[in-house]
């Protein structure tokens, strides 16, 4: 049975959150968290939770609201929380065993260095004083379907999410820019990023604005950089979407799916790359094919022209040769179809609902009309 810590989020007559900064262990010093701790035998969690908060802050608090339901914590235990005020307002709140404490206005509890294991509950709590916690279905989401609540989004997990955190934090901790903060796991298991707000285009037709040069040029460059970073990531022992963690000659741990459905913009720029469940191995140039795919490849009803333009200048940002890129569509088109379909014969639910919305079916038809395209393209190519 794993144990529990309960947490209280002790408000003062502003609003404000009391936060508590950790004295020890020394793994841990420095860190900010909730007042709270380990629920003792035979002690219910909100006896509990009143003795802690005497214990530590020198003050008897009276519990109101819990906050969500069961969140997973620190070495196996999980964690219950509470909004609080004290209760009398003859009492002192002190660090009797934090290094500080203070108030913090709920609009502000994103930039508190929390705990790691802490932060899903931050942003939970953030959502909850600010009365934006209602739940909103976001656009797109055929794979597994996400959810904003407040400045977070939550989406379903899977086996392979650890290793897809700890890519997304590897490539941010390399100033990757674009990349959504990982905050951690839910009450209901799902896990919890940043928002990035701006303009998304989750179907086609893609918007104007992500079809412009300049973002275009954004796009090239972050994947070029995306790759740069990834090629020290410690992908050993890791389970992602598709298999574990193991290269062929030349390939890196890629994303996969960075195309015009996945992007966010602002002000015509790029701001945010998302949806990073599919990552996994697979070589640079056949990840830069499926993004020239999707701006630049896939929409027979462009005029050559148009197509053979974008592909120029994604590929510039990227630096790498057109000519190379097209030669890499097909065989990452059809590797694509293969793991999806085979994803989805295994039972993977979101696998499974893209294939049954055609999403495979078309790339297929698209695909055999591409594959007669294709000369005209290289000659077009070939002769500027």
């Amino acid at each position: 049975m794993r144990g529990v810590v309960v947490a209280a989020a002790i408000l003062d007559d502003d609003g404000n959150v009391l936060v508590a900064q950790r004295a020890e262990p020394p793994h841990l010093a420095g860190w900010w968290e909730l007042p709270g701790g380990k629920v003792e035998p035979d002690e219910r969690d909100e006896d509990a939770l009143v003795r802690e908060c005497r214990e530590e802050l020198g003050v008897t608090v009276r519990l109101d609201r819990r906050i969500g339901g069961t969140w997973p914590a620190m070495d196996d235990f999980v964690l219950r929380a509470w909004t609080a005020r004290v209760a009398s307002a003859d009492d002192v709140v002190r660090p009797l065993e934090h290094a500080a404490v203070r108030w913090v206005p709920p609009a502000e509890l994103g930039d508190v260095d929390w705990l790691p294991s802490d932060h899903a509950l931050a942003a939970q709590l953030e959502a909850v004083l600010l009365g934006v916690d209602d739940e909103v279905p976001l656009q797109g989401g055929n794979v597994g379907g996400a959810i904003r609540v407040g400045r977070t989004v939550r989406r379903p997990c899977g086996p392979w999410t650890p290793a897809v955190h700890a890519l997304m934090r590897h490539v941010a901790s390399r100033g990757v820019p674009g990349v959504p903060r990982v905050l951690g796991i839910d009450d209901q298991g799902r896990e919890v990023t940043e928002f990035i707000p701006g303009d998304v285009t989750p179907s086609g037709p893609w918007a104007p604005w992500a079809l412009t040069d300049t973002f275009l040029g954004d796009v090239g460059h972050w994947l070029a950089a995306y790759h740069e970073a990834v090629a020290d990531f410690p992908a050993d022992g890791l389970r992602f979407r598709f298999g574990p963690g193991d290269f062929s000659p030349g390939e890196l741990i890629c994303h996969n799916d960075v195309g015009p459905h996945n992007l966010v913009g602002w002000e015509g720029r790029l701001a945010g790359v998302l949806d990073w469940d599919t990552a996994g191995p697979s070589a640079p140039m056949l990840d830069l094919a499926y993004t020239a795919w999707g701006f630049a490849l896939a929409d027979r009803l462009e005029p050559f022209d148009v197509r053979l333009h974008r592909l120029r200048v994604l590929n510039a940002a990227y630096g790498a040769a057109p000519e190379s890129v097209l030669a890499a569509v097909e065989p990452r088109i059809l590797r694509m179809i293969e793991v999806v379909e085979a994803g989805a014969a295994a039972g993977d639910e979101g696998l499974r609902r893209l294939v049954g919305l055609g999403e495979m079916a078309a790339h297929a038809a698209r695909l055999a009309e591409f594959r007669e395209e294709r000369p005209h393209l290289e000659r077009r190519l070939s002769s500027g």
